[in-house]
C-alpha cells in the first residue's frame, strides 16, 4: 500500500481501509496474507481483522510453497452506514 519503505513505520493506513469499507456500506472485508509476514498480520489485527483460516502450501513463490492466512473484518454492530462526505463547491 505504501511504496516507500520509510513510510511503513508511520501507521498511515491504520483503520483507513475499514473506514472506507464502512463508507462503501460493506459488511465484510477479507484478505489473504503470507503466513510468514508477521508484521502485516499484526497490522491487520490492530485495525480489527481476525484470522479465519490457514491455506497451507497455496502459492509457489521464489521456488518454495508458502502458506497464506485468511483474515476478515466485519462492520461493528450498531454502525449501519457512514454518510458520504459532503462535497464543497465554489460559490
Amino acid at each position: 500500500m505504501l511504496p516507500n519503505p520509510a513510510d511503513r513505520q508511520r501507521s498511515h493506513g491504520n483503520g483507513a481501509g475499514l473506514l472506507l469499507a464502512a463508507y462503501l456500506n460493506l459488511r465484510r472485508v477479507s484478505l489473504i496474507v503470507f503466513r510468514h509476514n508477521a508484521r502485516a498480520i499484526n497490522a491487520y489485527r490492530a485495525v480489527g481483522f481476525k484470522k479465519e483460516g490457514l491455506l497451507k502450501k497455496l502459492l509457489f513463490v521464489d521456488d518454495a510453497w508458502v502458506d497464506v492466512v485468511l483474515m476478515a473484518a466485519f462492520r461493528p454492530s450498531g454502525i449501519d452506514h457512514i454518510e458520504p462526505l459532503r462535497t464543497w463547491t465554489k460559490s
